[in-house]
């Protein structure tokens, strides 16, 4: 049963303050609570209609918590425009010690405050490969619903922590590169296999405090006359360009 109090927890999940205190976080939508059950996050309660709970009662397990919803009701609780019969609750992973896999690109984003481009450069980093992001103080929570819905089932396969980049950048060994207006063209440039690759905000680019970090600045070349291209289509472009040069030994 839908209670006032659940739709109350359920809407305070909705902001980051609440989602730290009980270290849960909304999964909304079909697809994505699929994914969800087919990753190695614990759900605490699933909320659905009927018809999703008959269709989809290979997907989830006895242990998880079932609160059977009407349409009605889950269209109170959804995040999304237009609900689809499903609404699931899971368990925030706890951080283990960051670190970086070696041979491999890691990413790096200052200062991604939009919700919708860190899901899609989350979901654009497991495309290509990359396991693990560290992400600064100011970026958006990951677990905002926004984030979660952009990101698809990418989040619950990607290694995220959160802290200070330049502390970072201090102790890891790792050749840091960044992307910038000015900066050498990616197409032109000798790139490494590993290292960190550090993608700016949307707004401002690179913080002046960690530009001195970077061993390789690196641009995408372009003719148009747009001042930047998004933060998450930078990062796509850029990540397939190492992945090319990988895997094509180019």
């Amino acid at each position: 049963m839908l209670t006032k109090t659940k739709i109350k927890y359920l809407l305070s999940l909705q902001h980051k303050k609440y989602r730290q205190l009980s270290i849960r976080f909304i999964v909304d939508g079909d697809k994505t609570v699929r994914e969800l059950f087919n990753s190695p996050l614990q759900v605490e309660t699933l909320y659905a209609e009927p018809w999703w709970l008959w269709k989809n009662k290979h997907v989830y397990s006895d242990s998880v918590e079932i609160v059977e919803v009407s349409e009605k009701e889950l269209s109170q609780i959804s995040t999304l425009q237009a609900p689809t019969g499903v609404l699931a609750v899971a368990h925030i992973p706890t951080s283990e010690k960051p670190k970086l896999e070696r041979g491999k690109i890691t990413l790096a984003l200052d200062d991604i405050n939009d919700p919708g481009n860190l899901g899609t450069i989350i979901r654009i980093a497991e495309w290509f490969g990359v396991k693990t992001i560290f992400c600064n103080e100011h970026c958006v929570d990951a677990y905002n619903p926004k984030v979660v819905n952009a990101a698809k089932g990418s989040l619950f396969r990607t290694n995220l922590f959160y802290g200070s980049l330049q502390e970072l950048f201090e102790k890891s060994k790792a050749p840091v590169f960044g992307a910038v207006l000015n900066g050498n063209n990616i197409y032109q440039t000798d790139l490494p296999h590993e290292g960190i690759l550090l993608i700016g905000s949307e707004s401002h680019g690179i913080s002046d405090e960690l530009l001195p970090f970077l061993k390789l600045k690196i641009s995408i070349p372009g003719t148009g006359n747009t001042e930047s291209l998004n933060a998450g289509v930078a990062t796509g472009i850029m990540l397939s360009e190492f992945y090319r040069r990988v895997h094509h030994n180019c």
